[in-house]
């Protein structure tokens, strides 16, 4: 999230500044639910509200939103390769059932 004055040289018209927001976010919430709510409402970024106070402290764009999701995808790529499916499932216990040979 970039601060608001350095996406404003975006904004084409004082019309577009002042339209109400379709949806808003907050700087404590999860980039993915900003996400979620930037797609929802087909929006081109939302702004960031402080709750308190209720004043801009930011604009979430969709760039915002594809590089969240790269650093997710690259997280989760390492983390994948550090887990094969074999040690993942020599760490699992042992499930009762059919076959297993348990009682109850």
């Amino acid at each position: 999230m970039q601060d608001f004055a350095s996406k404003s040289q975006n904004i084409q018209s004082v019309g577009e500044l002042s339209a109400p927001a379709k949806a808003i976010a907050y700087p404590d919430e999860p980039t993915r639910a900003a996400a979620d709510r930037l797609a929802e409402t087909d929006s081109d970024s939302l702004p960031v509200l402080d709750p308190l106070s209720g004043k801009a402290v930011g604009l979430f764009t969709r760039e915002d939103a594809f590089r969240a999701r790269v650093f997710w995808f690259k997280d989760e790529n390492v983390r994948e390769r550090h887990l094969s499916v074999a040690a993942w499932l020599a760490g699992l216990p042992k499930r009762a059932g059919k076959g297993s040979g348990a009682t109850s």
